[in-house]
């Protein structure tokens, strides 16, 4: 059994992991079916607009003070830290994938969290593939990675022979007989 406020927490943590900014207005915020839910926790939708707007901090720091919850709830329980990991990979993909290049510092402050904490969320997320970066710890500061034409080429070309050889494969194996 759940209440209106449990599904609309639910939902709020499931679309901040999963949406980006538009899907989050289009689907949550905008939306009046949902917007009854959102009335019962006020708060939810203070998240959803900080979350939004790039507001990082005041995101983070409701969800560290509301963990304790989460980790009480039947549902949640099993899957708060889960949720929390995704929602830190989506805010880290939304922040850093409108720059080229990005300052650690300002994204420390972004983030409320330590330098030294934003950096291993860094590697991590570059690591598992979730941004396309380069870390230059060095000089403090995040660069996009930039496919040069010669490896869109080669990555396009590769695909291409595949999908040939998947359709053709069928049709000379018919041919031989």
């Amino acid at each position: 059994l759940a209440t209106a406020t449990d599904i609309a927490i639910y939902t709020t943590l499931c679309g901040l992991a999963h949406f980006d900014r538009q899907q989050l207005k289009d689907r949550l915020i905008d939306n009046l079916e949902f917007r009854s839910m959102l009335d019962s926790e006020p708060q939810l939708r203070r998240i959803l607009n900080l979350f939004r707007e790039n507001k990082y901090r005041g995101v983070f720091e409701y969800l560290k003070a509301s963990l304790p919850l989460y980790q009480g709830d039947l549902y949640l329980a099993e899957q708060t830290e889960r949720l929390m990991m995704m929602i830190q990979e989506r805010a880290i993909g939304q922040y850093f994938g409108s720059f080229s290049s990005a300052q650690l510092s300002k994204a420390s402050e972004v983030f409320g969290w330590p330098m030294d904490e934003l950096e291993q969320r860094l590697v991590l997320s570059i690591c598992s593939g979730h941004l396309p970066a380069k870390l230059d710890l060095a000089n403090a500061i995040l660069r996009a990675h930039q496919p040069t034409p010669r490896s869109r080429l080669l990555a396009n070309v590769t695909s291409s022979a595949k999908k040939f050889s998947m359709t053709h494969r069928p049709l000379s194996f018919v041919l031989s007989l």
